[in-house]
């Protein structure tokens, strides 16, 4: 009978719980992959005050202009709510004080102290409008309404700025007019003072009978409606009227997580670029844009804003072009940019992987961690396995939000770490060797990139209502972490020994001038990671981003293909040594980028796995170029020596 060693049977153990871990991720991300796959039709809306300012421009009627749009592609319309300035601006109320009123002859009675505002129009669909929605939004306690010289009059008890600021609904005969050619609506509505079950239900009874193509309700505001204590009801009201919760791509509001949560994450994610960048932008970079927004982050609604152009007849002209030739690219894409009510997008169905499925996937990462522990000769590696096992699971069923979080974190950080701890290779090899090792390399690194898709494949990531957290965290760990293991423990010297030695160097001028060079590298290296990057894209990379993705279709990393592969493949090619440690350095940066990639849940997954592989195959090439231009230089060197 053959016995089989206890070190060796954990070490197959864990292994195997890995690889079980992986081909459950696989699982997992099925309906993610369908899901991404099937959801590929957009809106490309216009603003609604383009469309007004272009009507006037022309000499022709809104619908008129909005038939042109359309023609060039566009098939949907953005509509912001009306404001009481809005409806001044355009000379369809006048607005005034109580002095204002005297001055024009009024000798009625006045119903507040003094401080009171006056709204005045003569168009009577209006005015109903606005009693409504001035009643229900302020109070009706605060609104008066009379008549003065044929015109409706109403009296409202708050300030000036305030009543000009207040939202007072759309121009529903003026949309549905503009709906009869087909074109999608998407509404943002604005905030209100007095949020209750009564203002609730009017505004979207209002919003509901105001369009009947809905793409998606969106918030103007930085703080949603009822945040504090009435987000159920207007989950409610969204449920009940089949709406869509549009969010804005990198425009933080207060309350629209809890919101979208309430609505199962029936979620539409839209791009807009900012007023201050239309300046700036160019037309072809306008067209990337907006594609890579599509492609890459689920966007489903581009609302484009007219390019500024001072000759009235090349503005149009230039943004007819930008926006048929962007329609035209979202098509060869795969994306559906079509009008009418069967072609409105849809949001994402609510995804979410099992509990019992997240637990198993969980596991690898521990398992991955304890085969660290077990490679550094750690006695007790079996009781951490356990530990954190029995901690994974009571962690995952008590708060199981911060669990998937932290085990996905977990997974980006262990597995390059134990990938480059057991993979790098001390002896010199081959330059087609160290090509087939750092293809080994990302595939065992992609594990980690696997299950932590798998744990977080729900659709509040996919939608970005919740995101990955720690992303300086699995930067800078998964490099320092490498690092110090492959110093420490990749030799047969003791790694007490070898750390008190190292203590006890003398301190160089050269090693504290190199050391400051790592810490500022180290510093940009993470200003340009996170969600929010601090430091800019200088404007070179962004045509080199462009220019890739126009080539290839997708843009590979630059701390990959340019950094950490070709440094990587160079250090396997010479084989490692402690003089070596900044290409270890330099080199764990591509695998840690490469499994990072992986944590932006809205990019589709597919597209991850594209940009990684392409990325991979640049990294190569130019390490193999990297490879041969050391090689060479040192023979030169040698004979130059001798």
């Amino acid at each position: 009978m053959v016995r089989v060693k206890t070190k060796d049977l954990t070490k197959k153990i864990y292994i195997a719980v890995i690889v079980f871990s992986v081909l459950l991720s696989f699982f997992a991300l099925i309906p993610r992959i369908n899901a991404e796959n099937k959801n590929k039709i957009l809106d490309f809306a216009i603003s609604y005050t383009d469309l007004k300012n272009t009507a006037q421009e022309q000499n022709i009627s809104v619908k008129e202009a909005a038939g042109l749009f359309k023609e060039w592609g566009a098939n949907s319309v953005f509509y912001k709510e009306n404001t009481v300035q809005d409806l001044v601006n355009d000379g369809r109320v006048f607005v005034t004080n109580r002095q204002g009123m005297k001055a024009l002859g009024y000798a009625g009675n006045y119903y507040f102290n003094g401080n009171e505002c006056y709204v005045l129009t003569s168009d009577g669909k209006l005015s109903a409008r606005l009693i409504n929605h001035l009643k229900y939004k302020i109070g009706k306690s605060k609104v008066e309404v009379f008549n003065f010289k044929g015109q409706s009059a109403i009296a409202v008890n708050i300030p000036l700025i305030s009543l000009l600021n207040t939202g007072v609904g759309f121009d529903g005969e003026e949309i549905r007019n503009i709906e009869s050619l087909g074109l999608h609506t998407v509404l943002m509505i604005k905030n209100w003072p007095l949020v209750n079950d009564e203002s609730i239900k009017f505004v979207f009874n209002d919003l509901a009978n105001s369009a009947d193509m809905i793409t998606a309700v969106l918030f103007s505001d930085k703080k949603i409606p009822g945040f504090t204590n009435k987000l159920k009801e207007i989950g409610d009201e969204f449920k009940n009227k089949n709406l869509s919760l549009g969010t804005v791509e990198f425009y933080n509001q207060t309350g629209i997580e809890k919101l979208a949560k309430l609505l199962n994450n029936r979620v539409i994610r839209l791009h807009s670029v900012a007023d201050n960048e239309l300046l700036s932008i160019s037309p072809e970079n306008m067209i990337d844009r907006f594609t890579l927004a599509a492609k890459e982050r689920n966007i489903r609604i581009l609302y484009y804003k007219m390019l500024p152009v001072d000759e009235q007849n090349a503005k149009l002209q230039l943004n007819a072009d930008v926006i048929s030739k962007t329609v035209q690219k979202l098509k060869a894409q795969g994306f559906t940019v079509e009008s009418g009510e069967n072609t409105i997008p849809s949001p994402y169905n609510n995804i979410h992987p099992g509990r019992l499925l997240q637990l198993l996937m969980g596991m690898g990462p521990i398992a991955a961690f304890s085969l660290i522990l077990k490679q550094i000769k750690f006695s007790y590696h079996i009781f951490v396995f356990l530990s954190f096992t029995l901690g994974w699971i009571i962690l995952l069923f008590i708060v199981p939000a911060l669990a998937l979080k932290l085990m996905a974190l977990a997974s980006v950080v262990v597995f390059p770490v134990l990938t480059i701890f057991v993979l790098l290779n001390r002896n010199k090899i081959s330059i087609s060797r160290a090509a087939v090792k750092i293809i080994l390399l990302t595939v065992c690194s992609l594990c980690g990139a696997f299950i932590m898709s798998g744990l977080l494949s729900s659709t509040e990531y996919m939608v970005k209502i919740d995101q990955f957290t720690g992303v300086k965290a699995a930067y800078l760990l998964p490099v320092v972490l490498a690092t110090c293991l492959v110093y420490l423990f990749s030799g047969r010297e003791n790694p007490v020994k070898k750390v008190r030695s190292l203590l006890e160097e003398p301190l160089m001028v050269k090693y504290m001038v190199l050391t400051l060079v790592f810490l500022a590298v180290g510093l940009i290296y993470l200003s340009r990671t996170g969600n929010e990057s601090t430091v800019g894209v200088s404007p070179l990379e962004i045509k080199i981003r462009y220019l890739l993705d126009r080539v290839i279709g997708v843009r590979p990393r630059t701390k990959e293909f340019l950094v950490g592969h070709p440094f990587m493949m160079l250090l396997l090619h010479l084989g490692y040594n402690d003089k070596k440690l900044p290409l270890l350095i330099l080199g764990a940066i591509g695998q840690v980028s490469l499994v990072n990639t992986f944590a932006h849940i809205h990019t589709p997954f597919l597209i991850s796995i594209l940009r990684t592989f392409v990325g991979l195959a640049f990294g190569i090439i130019i390490g193999i170029v990297l490879c041969i231009f050391v090689d060479y230089s040192t023979n030169l060197y040698k004979r130059w020596i001798n």
